[in-house]
This record gives C-alpha cells, structure tokens and sequence, in this order.
C-alpha cells in the first residue's frame, strides 16, 4: 500500500513537472499557424523525403531549389538560391579593405547589415572574449530543451535522442526563432542560408549517390534543416509578438525562461514528447539571457 501511495505521488510530481509552463505556453489554438517540424531520423531515404516536402529546381534567373512543406491548410516554403555562404563571408574578413569594399557593393545587404551579422556571429558561437564567464550560445539552450525531455512511462529510440534526432531540430528551430524575435525574419533566413550554401549541391539536381544515401550528411539532413528553419522563423514571430520584443527589449531569465518553456510547448505539442520547464534561475539561461543584450546593446564595447 505504501508503495502503491509513493508510485501515485510520483506520477503525480511527473505531470506537474511536465505542465509547469502551463502559466505561460500557448494553447494549441495558438499554434494553429504552426505545424509539425521535421526529424531526420525519422525520415528513412531521399525517396521518403519527397513524399512530406514538394522539391523543385530552377536555373532562372538564378540556380535554385524550392522546398515546400505543406500540411493541411499550412506551408511553408524555403528558397535556397546560389550565392554568397558562410566561407564567402569569413574569406572576406582577412581581406584587403578594397575587397572589402567591393564586396560590399556587390553585396549590399551584408553591408547594410554587418553589424547585425557580428551580432548574431556572437550569438551563435562562444566567445571568451565578451568577458561574460561561462559563454553560452545556440547550441547549450537546444541541450538543455534534450536535456528536459521527460522519458518516464515511454520509449524514445537511441537514435532519436541522438546528435541528428531531436537535438537536431531543436537546434535549428530554437536558433531561427530567437534570431528571428532578437532581430528580423529576414535576417534569420539570410542566416540559415549562407549556412547550407558551403554545401553547393544542394541547388544541384544531379546529386551524387553518396550525397543521395548519406542520411546524416547529405541532401536528406539539409532539406530537413531548411524546413525546420522555416518554421523557427514562423515560431520566432509568433513568439516575437506575444512578449512585445523589438530592438529595446531588455532580456532578462525570466523572459527568456519563459520564451523557451513556449517553444518546448510547440515541440511538445508537434512531436508529442513531454518536458519540464525551464527555470529562470538555470545559470545558463541567466547567461545567455546577459550575452543578448551585451551583443545587442554594447556592439562598441564587445572586442571583436
């Protein structure tokens, strides 16, 4: 009797941990606008994949794929088109300052925009020069959001929790839509973009075999990181709107605790996985929530 009375106070704390961002989560009304992200492990070839996303290839006016993903009354659509890629814009740095000039005229919104891009340089990697102990980027929040996925009473496949399960999506769907609230949509898919162009296949009909059975590596995983970045940026503005968040915004742990405990809510309601909530005293989201508004706020003060 009395272990019967501690398994029932259990499952008790269980659901209580797995609802405690009730307070500020959307309901899934709110998420109609939303729809399911995709897992790479759960897609099993490129064949599979063309069954859940429409693809199409263009060569006018420039080379281009067209990715659409479409469920029910709700798509979205990713435009991966040649140009300049994250090598380009690193090259560029170590260059004279005519190249420099000349790629900023043959570039222009890298030059409009170059320091927002430092900005989100920052964001994304970890820096010990900000001086901010323990950097914490992109990559430490979508851990934590593993970390807080709750297996009590289910089975979650080894190769699901893994570098290229949901970490994966996390990954990409987190960072687009912080990138996204923090500082536009359009500036989160020149992002995301510039990303995947150090792969030029991807515009290219004509994949290799390798490219094309390469799970993990090749054209399935990119394709499925495309979309999800669509649907960060989709979740970005919703979530962008509901906190009021513009170039003023002052972050604090509270706000972005309260931030990711609603984009687990959308994973939880699209993938149907339960998480506890983020806590605004988690040390990392204290920092992170600190490097925000150092990038975003003191761009002179930061040491580049």
């Amino acid at each position: 009797m009395l272990k019967l009375k501690y398994t029932i106070l259990y499952s008790i704390l269980l659901y209580f941990m797995s609802c405690s961002t009730d307070s500020t989560k959307f309901k899934e009304r709110e998420f109609n606008k939303l729809r399911k992200p995709l897992v790479t492990t759960h897609i099993a070839s490129y064949k599979e994949l063309k069954t859940l996303i429409n693809i199409e290839f263009t060569t006018s006016p420039k080379k281009q794929v067209i990715l659409t993903h479409r469920l029910y009354d709700n798509e979205v659509q990713s435009i991966l088109e040649e140009g300049i890629s994250e090598d380009d814009l690193k090259e560029i740095k170590g260059a004279s300052l005519f190249e420099q000039v000349k790629f900023g005229i043959m570039h222009p919104y890298v030059a409009i925009n170059r320091h927002d891009l430092k900005r989100v340089n920052f964001l994304a990697r970890r820096w010990r020069s900000m001086g901010i102990e323990g950097e914490i980027a992109f990559y430490d929040l979508s851990t934590i959001i593993k970390k807080n996925i709750l297996t009590e009473g289910r089975t979650i496949a080894k190769e699901d929790m893994g570098e290229k399960g949901y970490f994966n999506t996390f990954n990409h769907i987190c960072a687009q839509a912080l990138l996204t609230s923090i500082f536009s949509e359009k500036l989160a898919d020149f992002i995301a973009d510039v990303h995947e162009l150090k792969r030029p296949f991807l515009i290219d009909s004509n994949f290799t075999e390798e490219q094309i059975q390469d799970i993990n590596e090749g054209v399935v995983d990119n394709y499925v990181d495309l979309i999800n970045n669509e649907w960060g940026q989709e979740l970005g503005k919703l979530l962008k709107q509901k906190y009021r968040i513009d170039n003023t915004t002052t972050w604090t742990a509270p706000l972005l605790a309260d931030y990711l405990n609603d984009v687990q809510a959308y994973f939880s309601w699209t993938l149907n996985l339960r998480f506890k909530g983020i806590r605004p005293d988690n040390e990392d989201i204290i920092l992170f929530a600190k490097k925000i508004n150092k990038v975003k706020h003191e761009l002179d003060r930061i040491e580049f």
